[in-house]
């Protein structure tokens, strides 16, 4: 069987000990013994990408336990490794947005009723689907998405605040996170991109120049539905069709209420944006630009280059509980 649960000790809130300890009395029910048939792995920031391609080694599933980041990342060795081992998810994070569309954050809100035992029985005797993994100038690979402008600053000046050493006790609360999302997004609501170069490789007909609204405060480039927690950003995209969707943000009030519907579906009908399904896409970064991938601040990593290359690199085999 064996399998790997990888877990984030920071994820909701610090209670990574308490979930630890959960897990351990599941697999104990289940007659799973620690060792040979499933270990526990703390991620350890910056290594969950070579812990995840050594686990692919050594188990066939593994189970990576924390928000979209720690999900990335985790994607990000198994694809690496190349071992056929299959990705599985607890969500633990904010936005949880991959969870929610392979159908593990709905069952996971039902743990009291249905018992972590068997959500995890299910996450390790489901059926799996081949998912699409997005390459990123071939420095980074998603699955869920990315965004350069309004969102990526947002994200960066977040992360900033939640590793500092005064704001993280009070970050760990959901309330407090989404007020300082919300006070973060009016700070940046006046951020606009500059005219930027951008191509897409459309399946009907190749690399073609792309318009981006003049004004626009963002792009986000998708390879799931829902964005932002829940956000229904492209209904009826396919996360394994080999395609994905790039969607401009022409207006900062667009982006407050799709941000909304999350909370008020009806709000969605109210800003209307044009996404362009394709296979590839090429952008001049602009200067002093933020990047996002996944909910995380991604900025620094692609810190020297001036512009960006998305494209399917592959596909890797994910636990599907829809």
């Amino acid at each position: 069987m064996p399998v790997k649960f990888l877990i984030n000790p920071i994820a909701r809130a610090r209670g990574g000990q308490r979930l630890w300890n959960t897990l351990q009395e599941a697999c104990a029910r289940l007659g799973y013994a620690e060792g040979k048939d499933y270990s526990l792995e703390w991620t350890r920031p910056g290594h969950a990408v070579e812990q995840a391609c050594r686990a692919a080694v050594e188990c066939d599933r593994v189970i990576a336990v924390g928000g979209d980041g720690t999900v990335r990342a985790v994607a990000e060795g198994l694809f690496n490794a190349g071992t056929g081992a299959a990705l599985g998810v607890i969500p633990q994070g904010t936005g949880n947005d991959f969870a929610r569309v392979i159908g593990v954050y709905q069952l996971w809100t039902r743990r009291r009723m249905l018992g972590v035992a068997e959500i995890v029985t299910r996450l390790v005797t489901g059926p799996t689907m081949a998912v699409d993994v997005l390459s990123l100038n071939d420095q980074i690979f998603f699955m869920c998405y990315c965004g350069v402008g309004w969102d990526a600053l947002v994200c960066r000046a977040y992360t900033r605040l939640r590793f500092h050493p005064t704001m993280q006790a009070m970050l760990r609360r959901r309330l407090i996170n989404e007020c300082v999302y919300a006070m973060l997004a009016v700070r940046y609501c006046m951020a606009r991109l500059p005219s930027l170069s951008l191509q897409l490789d459309t399946p009907e007909i190749g690399w073609t120049a792309g318009d981006i609204p003049p004004g626009a405060c963002a792009i986000i480039v998708s390879n799931v539905a829902s964005y932002a927690g829940g956000v229904p950003l492209t209904p009826g995209s396919s996360s394994a069709d080999g395609l994905f969707e790039v969607t401009p943000i022409a207006r900062p009030w667009l982006f407050a209420f799709l941000v909304m519907s999350r909370y008020w579906r009806r709000l969605r009908r109210f800003c209307p944006l044009e996404s362009r399904r394709v296979r590839g896409l090429r952008l001049a970064l602009p200067g002093g630009y933020a990047l996002q991938v996944d909910g995380d601040d991604a900025t620094g990593v692609l810190a020297n280059d001036t512009s960006l290359s998305i494209s399917v690199a592959g596909q890797i085999p994910v636990v599907d509980l829809r």
